[in-house]
């Protein structure tokens, strides 16, 4: 996965721009894909709606990591409703683990109605059941062996909980090197091109 650096000066990247920057991306990708918000009914199985979802689930899931390596996870806000969907989230599954998801765990039969029941809490929230990747073990890249679909309301939950809980917390320390060389090499080939 070719991951771009949210800014080149990471570490003066505060709450406030990481915030903007999610934003934007997200206004972004939306501008491109409101094919997307049509109703289903207009496209049968339509591979270019198949594909317009997956790069845009792609894009999310690069923005986010990005985030995640350029910021400190704990000042991380995802949306402006993160402290109701963490509060929410941890009444509602209390012992769920975040570090590592089990799939299974995840979309049992009786997980689905427990999970439907939160999913509903949040329908006001944009995008809430847009389909969205998210990474099985928290201490691991997107790939897609690491990666499962879950709608947009799962996936922050999770995410916030991750970290508030120290889950993502050494993502930048881990990643730090791998992408400054990978954006050392490609700022080079950018200048000798």
């Amino acid at each position: 996965m070719r991951f771009r650096r949210v800014n080149s000066k990471s570490s003066s990247l505060n709450h406030s721009d990481a915030s903007t920057i999610l934003q934007e991306e997200q206004k972004s990708i939306a501008q491109k894909m409101d094919i997307l918000s049509r109703p289903a009914d207009e496209f049968g199985n339509d591979t270019l709606l198949e594909e317009l979802w997956a790069k845009k689930a792609f894009e999310h899931s690069e923005t986010h990591f990005n985030l995640l390596i350029s910021l400190d996870p704990r000042s991380l806000k995802l949306t402006p409703f993160d402290d109701q969907i963490y509060k929410i989230f941890r009444e509602d599954f209390p012992n769920f683990r975040v570090n590592y998801i089990d799939e299974n765990e995840l979309k049992s039969d009786a997980s689905k109605l427990k999970w439907r029941s939160f999913i509903e809490k949040f329908d006001k929230i944009e995008d809430f059941s847009f389909g969205t990747l998210l990474r099985v073990d928290s201490s691991k890249d997107f790939s897609p062996e690491n990666a499962i679909l879950v709608v947009r309301i799962q996936f922050l939950a999770i995410e916030i909980a991750r970290n508030r809980e120290g889950f993502n917390d050494n993502l930048r320390k881990d990643y730090a090197k791998k992408y400054a060389a990978i954006n050392a090499e490609n700022n080079k080939a950018e200048i000798n091109s």
